[in-house]
C-alpha cells in the first residue's frame, strides 16, 4: 500500500490562542510512502489543517486529562489499483509524556 495522507483531530490539538476545540493536524506525503506487508513506519503530523480559530502550527494543549482521544484518518491506495484513495478511520487514546 502507499500512504498518501494522515490526519488527526482532538481537543488536545490547537495551540496557544486557538479558539476552537478539536483542531486538526495532518501530513500530506508527496508521492506517498510505500508500506509492504508487515512493514511499519512513523509519521509526524506537523501541518495544521486550515480551520478558523485554530493555531497556525500543530501543537498539543493541556486538557488536564490523563489520556486524550484522537480521531485519526489514513488515506492510502493499493499498489495494484493506484489512483483510487481509500480512507481508514480510527481512534487513538494517548498519554502525553
Amino acid at each position: 500500500m502507499r500512504v498518501n495522507r494522515i490526519s488527526a483531530s482532538s481537543e488536545a490539538l490547537g495551540g496557544a490562542g486557538a479558539v476552537n476545540l478539536g483542531c486538526a493536524c495532518d501530513i500530506v506525503i508527496a508521492g506517498g510512502r510505500l508500506l509492504r506487508n508487515g512493514a511499519s513506519d512513523t509519521f509526524i503530523l506537523s501541518t495544521p489543517s486550515p480551520q478558523a480559530g485554530c493555531a497556525l502550527y500543530c501543537t498539543f494543549r493541556d486538557t488536564g486529562r490523563d489520556k486524550n482521544r484522537y480521531n485519526v484518518t489514513t488515506v492510502y491506495e493499493w499498489l495494484d489499483a493506484t489512483g483510487i484513495d481509500h480512507e481508514l478511520p480510527g481512534e487513538l487514546l494517548a498519554r502525553r509524556t
